[in-house]
């Protein structure tokens, strides 16, 4: 009786070695799992992020449309409303002259960003995104320039640039108003006066990165969108 109670007591536990694979086949299922996790956060952060970038792309539309709302790395206004002497669409075709993107430094550099407008110690922040216009890729707004102007929350560096479909398109008029037939061809130079140029419309391509203040800006950066941008006259 005692030799088959000691029997049936042993054989109710588990040995070292069922213990070990047990534990071997829950690590591998947590890794599974975690894997499985990693791969959802990094999904749901890359679609924050294009949407964030759908609204920065819709933002410079806008600032594009109405170059008034650009500002300086300072925050004073590129062309304020009273100082403007020509349509929006005219500077815009000069801040683009030449700047084909066949090169990194061939486009319009824009940093978004989103200031704060009320009170800080307001609870609830309300902010407005706004564009700044930089000098080339490496002017770019510092850290104490956004601090002063309240920047909170993502902000995204724009690489602008005219698009490759204006190529074979008819972009000059003579000085009577003829349209010229000389294709455009990328690379190529866009006619210096804008009101020579033939089309109603500059068609552009805008590149949307994430920017972070004093981290160098180059071209072995992936966008985080790439986007067709219309600018009528």
């Amino acid at each position: 009786m005692n030799f088959s109670a000691k029997t049936t007591r042993s054989r109710k536990g588990f040995s070292l070695v069922e213990v070990l694979l047990a534990l071997a086949v829950l690590g591998i299922a947590m890794l599974s799992v975690m894997g499985l996790l990693n791969a959802t956060f990094e999904t749901v952060g890359r679609n924050i992020m294009t949407r964030q970038a759908i609204g920065v792309y819709s933002c410079a539309d806008r600032s594009l449309s109405s170059v008034s709302s650009v500002l300086r790395p300072d925050g004073s206004a590129v062309v304020s409303a009273g100082q403007m002497t020509k349509p929006s669409f005219d500077y815009v075709y000069e801040w683009l002259s030449g700047k084909t993107g066949k090169n990194w430094d061939d486009a319009l550099f824009l940093v978004c960003v989103q200031r704060r407008v009320n009170a800080t110690d307001d609870a609830t922040p309300q902010t407005v995104m706004q564009i700044i216009k930089c000098d080339s890729a490496s002017g770019t707004p510092t850290q104490a320039e956004l601090t002063e102007l309240d920047v909170e929350g993502p902000m995204y560096f724009l690489r602008v640039y005219l698009s490759p479909q204006l190529e074979g398109r008819y972009v000059e008029m003579d000085g009577d108003g003829e349209v010229l037939a000389t294709q455009y061809a990328v690379g190529s130079a866009l006619p210096a006066n804008p009101d020579r140029y033939a089309l109603p419309y500059l068609p552009l391509t805008v590149d949307v990165y994430p920017f972070s203040p004093g981290s160098a800006e180059t071209e072995d950066q992936l966008p985080v969108l790439t986007q067709f941008l219309v600018l009528s006259r």
